[in-house]
């Protein structure tokens, strides 16, 4: 089970693991891109925390914690349900012998009724703590008691964007590790505004279009919400009907529908109309323009 050392995580690893031996809780900031949500569940499962119990792994998303289980036991080489599993409500897609179950913040709530400590867990991952949402803020002081009880208990708490120091001072001064991102080149195009929204997307799809890429990189589109989304796919298949793919992606979304955007099916290039979602929760692969209105 390797770390992929690609990733800017990956040269923390060492550090990751000889403070964990030593500390309950630590902090990961590390900035998107950096590998801390596929790879620190590989780092945590190396250094046997698996022994006593499965890691879980909070995602505040049902989106997420599903693409990111999938993601984790392709690149493990494993099928998902076994080694590497994932629980959400509705849906549960892992075993008895998991070492790693992705799970949203609230469904690990609703397990706290039953299960007061976390007995069936050996450690635990707060993913995407700076979201601060209530669900995430009651988990983070339901772990301070229960690491007071159970001393072998692990935790990693991340963020992305809000400095480790709040984290760090709640829960007593624990040590934390800055991960820095991958950067890569962009250019940044603006144009003039138009009164109707839709046709100035169109426009703008047709002037990526014109240039022509062996890869065709996928286009990403930001909306401020579902409603807006809803009326815009079926405007955008009408307009490139045969030529791209318009997918949606926002939190209410079916499941089916969510995940078709990580299922790439054939070769056309794609159009991805979606929320902050895809900025806050999950990366959609295979992006190479954006379009924020």
């Amino acid at each position: 089970m390797r770390v992929n050392s690609e990733l800017p995580i990956a040269r923390e690893t060492e550090n990751i693991v000889k403070l964990l031996r030593s500390n309950q809780v630590i902090i990961v900031v590390g900035e998107t891109g950096s590998g801390k949500t596929t790879q620190l569940p590989k780092i945590l499962i190396q250094t046997g925390m698996c022994s006593n119990g499965a890691i879980a792994h909070t995602q505040p998303r049902r989106i997420a914690a599903i693409s990111i289980a999938k993601r984790i036991a392709q690149e493990i080489g494993v099928n998902l349900g076994e080694e590497i599993g994932y629980s959400i409500r509705f849906d549960d897609r892992s075993s008895s012998g998991a070492l790693l179950k992705l799970v949203t913040d609230g469904l690990l709530l609703n397990e706290l009724r039953t299960d007061r400590y976390l007995d069936k867990y050996s450690g635990l991952i707060i993913d995407e703590a700076h979201e601060r949402s209530l669900n995430i803020d009651l988990l983070l002081g339901y772990v301070k008691e229960i690491i007071k009880r159970r001393p072998e208990f692990r935790v990693v708490v991340t963020s992305a964007t809000i400095s480790g120091e709040q984290f760090s001072r709640f829960f007593d001064g624990a040590p934390i590790i800055d991960v820095a991102g991958r950067s890569y080149p962009i250019s940044i195009q603006y144009c003039e505004p138009k009164e109707e929204l839709l046709e100035q997307i169109v426009d703008l799809v047709k002037e990526i279009e014109k240039q022509k890429s062996k890869l065709a990189p996928d286009i990403l589109v930001f909306f401020p919400g579902a409603r807006e989304i809803s009326d815009a796919v079926e405007f955008l298949r009408k307009r490139f009907s045969g030529q791209l793919e318009v997918l949606a992606l926002y939190s209410r979304l079916s499941q089916s529908d969510q995940l078709r955007v990580f299922e790439r099916k054939g070769s056309k290039r794609r159009v991805i109309l979606t929320t902050n979602i895809a900025e806050t929760s999950v990366t959609v692969p295979g992006i190479g323009f954006v379009i924020d209105l």
